[in-house]
């Protein structure tokens, strides 16, 4: 059975279990030190028998429940039920859009999440892939007619397009326009992320050719005009990234990229990153009355 955590050890042992699904999950299950976007525990369990043992974390960030679940091995059989009702208990609580991460590797949790609960999952599994402090890389030298600036209002309609066509592959939906659509609300965003170069486009010629938007440390976004793909614009966006971030923040650079785009997952590789976490992700739609 899941109970509360004993001693300092066990809390370790779960911690270690979210670290493989990436750095920002075992910050969010230590606490999210200092994030005004947490809004504490609902329940923090650990399980133990035999050589077996895991966590189940329940949790509020940015207003919306979410599940931590992982083990050393995998999901045992036995605990099924009363995982259901761990989680079905939370949903009763906070019926939002729920999102649920736990190491994919655990190929029972898996099957659990996406076919033994009343809710229909969707979701997906993704790399954590990061620019270590400690590796050589080199100076990044543009050529003359790559300019890479903050971003400006008037690139908005264009940064919109051009996300919406180069990262459509990655959607459920890849005609959905989810930029474009809803470019109003993106605005303020880019502008105010702008004023710290975390939000810059890529002119080439002076024509916009690709874009980038941090988040902290991650590369929360970053793609490059599908006309102008395989000319290595990507590779000179990406570590002008990464010099910024190096520049300005404590943490690591890094980002997140799905399993369906094996490309872009060798071009990372490539350019010098490392994989440091893969996690798996499932959402729920928020309960109706």
């Amino acid at each position: 059975m899941f109970r509360k955590f004993e001693n300092a050890y066990e809390e370790q042992l779960a911690s270690d279990i979210i670290a493989k699904i990436d750095q920002g999950e075992r910050w969010i299950f230590q606490g999210a030190d200092n994030s005004s976007d947490f809004g504490g525990f609902m329940d923090r369990l650990f399980f133990r028998h035999e050589d077996t043992y895991g966590t189940f974390c329940a949790s509020i960030y940015c207003g919306k429940l979410r599940f931590q679940i992982g083990f050393n091995t995998d999901m045992p059989d036995e605990i099924s039920d009363e995982l259901l009702t761990l989680m079905t208990k939370a949903r009763t609580q906070l019926g939002t859009l729920t999102s649920v991460w736990y190491p994919p590797d655990n190929e029972k949790l898996h099957q659990f999440i996406f076919t033994n609960l009343p809710w229909k999952a969707k979701g997906h599994k993704t790399h954590e892939l990061t620019f270590k402090k400690n590796n050589e890389y080199k100076e990044l030298k543009l050529p003359k007619n790559i300019r890479i600036i903050p971003f400006e209002k008037r690139y908005l309609e264009a940064s919109c397009n051009l996300l919406d066509a180069s990262l459509s592959h990655t959607l459920d939906d890849p005609k959905s326009r989810v930029f474009f659509n809803h470019k109003e609300a993106y605005l303020s965003d880019w502008i105010e992320k702008a004023e710290m170069n975390d939000c810059c486009v890529m002119l080439e010629n002076g024509d916009l050719a690709g874009i980038y938007i941090l988040k902290g440390s991650e590369i929360d976004l970053m793609a490059i005009h599908v006309s102008r793909q395989g000319n290595g614009l990507g590779s000179l966006l990406l570590h002008h990234a990464r010099e910024h971030i190096f520049a300005v923040e404590n943490n690591e650079p890094h980002l997140y990229c799905i399993d369906r785009n094996p490309h872009a997952l060798r071009f990372y590789l490539r350019e010098g990153m490392e994989i440091t976490g893969h996690s798996g992700y499932a959402f729920f739609e928020a309960l109706t009355e």
